[in-house]
């Protein structure tokens, strides 16, 4: 009777010795034949721990038991369950990250959160799946760090999103101040952290303690240029109006309290209003940028015709002119002339 074949998975400090039809039985890999190293050979798993890999040998030999994963693993299982295609494996951990956000405590969950940093997960359906519950857990993960703990651009797609169910955009602003402080590359994502906040649903009040928040930044010069850009900028003002965005609370008119601040938007079209015609204790400020500093303007300067160009051209010339002739002749008054 011929021996039965078996495969080795080798780690830095054992060797796991298995059937090799236990190993297929779940595997949809393809038949030993066509792929050599499944056919008695030995598979090279040094680069994971050896934690790791007992746990999903373990799961090889004993399929139909249930298993609860510890976090400190689920990472690299994932990985080999993908990588052999185990996809019973696959399910379970992807089941039990998705029912984590089920428990009343959002810790569990949002350790699992981290995943979406790996951009072939994030590319797949239980990518998109992670995705929706953190949209909808975003209240609660707002008054964690585990979205800290996100890659930037991963982190703006969340804050930028539509379905993003939040009841204030300054939570959106408080979840990208507080990372914004932590990263080391703030200046390469406070642009688009800033952008994600819908400006037409935040009060003059709420943008000028925005403006002081970000002033207490490291490398606060730079942050707060950036932020002119974003608070001029007419686009940041935009709002959804989508026929299907109408339940998503980000979406749509914004809240009649707000439609006295200086950018409205009705549709999706953006008004500037002249507020040079209202009281003074109800004008609202422009923020913009000069250099490092920034500062702010009680209304946004008009585009200039040719005309006025040019005949401020002529009038800074005769002054300058003017300036020159008093220089030797301190007594003449072109007044008079």
């Amino acid at each position: 009777m011929a021996a039965e074949r078996t495969i080795t998975f080798k780690t830095n400090q054992e060797e796991f010795k298995i059937p090799l039809r236990f190993f297929l039985y779940q595997s949809s890999a393809a038949q030993p034949s066509k792929t050599p190293t499944l056919s008695g050979g030995i598979i090279n798993l040094t680069e994971y721990d050896v934690k790791v890999v007992k746990v999903f040998i373990a799961r090889i030999l004993e399929p139909l038991k249930s298993y609860k994963y510890d976090y400190s693993i689920i990472r690299e299982l994932y990985e080999l369950a993908q990588i052999f295609q185990l996809q019973r494996l696959a399910q379970e951990i992807e089941s039990q990250i998705l029912s984590s956000i089920e428990n009343p405590s959002i810790d569990e969950f949002g350790q699992y959160i981290t995943l979406l940093n790996d951009k072939e997960i994030y590319s797949t359906k239980f990518g998109g799946d992670l995705l929706k519950n953190v949209l909808s857990k975003f209240d609660a993960l707002s008054s964690t760090d585990f979205l800290l703990n996100l890659d930037g651009t991963i982190l703006t797609t969340i804050l930028d999103s539509c379905e993003l169910l939040v009841d204030s955009e300054v939570k959106v602003f408080e979840v990208g101040l507080k990372f914004l402080k932590k990263s080391n590359d703030r200046l390469l994502y406070a642009f688009s952290i800033l952008g994600c906040i819908r400006m037409a649903r935040i009060s003059d009040s709420q943008r000028e303690e925005m403006l002081k928040e970000l002033g207490e930044l490291p490398q606060a010069p730079q942050i707060l240029a950036i932020c002119g850009f974003v608070f001029n900028e007419e686009n940041f003002y935009r709002c959804c109006v989508l026929k299907s965005h109408e339940k998503f609370p980000r979406c749509g008119n914004i809240p009649k309290d707000l439609h006295g601040t200086v950018n409205t938007i009705y549709s999706n079209k953006i008004k500037l209003y002249n507020d040079l015609n209202r009281p003074e204790h109800q004008r609202d400020s422009y923020l913009t940028a000069t250099g490092s500093q920034v500062t702010t303007v009680r209304k946004p300067m008009a585009r200039s015709s040719r005309v006025e160009r040019r005949l401020l051209r002529e009038i800074k010339a005769k002054a300058a002119w003017e300036k020159s002739y008093l220089r030797y002749f301190p007594n003449s008054n072109f007044d008079q002339e």
